[in-house]
């Protein structure tokens, strides 16, 4: 199957933005793990992630 060059970029666009997200969610939840909980913080994965929270 060929994919063409928008369609390409705009998979890197949309992938790329939903890797920073995930980030940023890590990052803040090891910010919560170290102030209150392990537990809060996998919570604000979840949230962050929601797609991958059931799988």
């Amino acid at each position: 199957m060929t994919v063409n060059c928008e369609t390409a970029v705009r998979r890197l666009v949309t992938r790329r933005q939903r890797a920073t997200r995930l980030l940023d969610a890590a990052k803040r939840s090891v910010e919560i793990a170290i102030e209150d909980s392990d537990a809060l913080a996998l919570a604000h994965l979840a949230a962050a992630n929601p797609s991958d929270a059931a799988a």
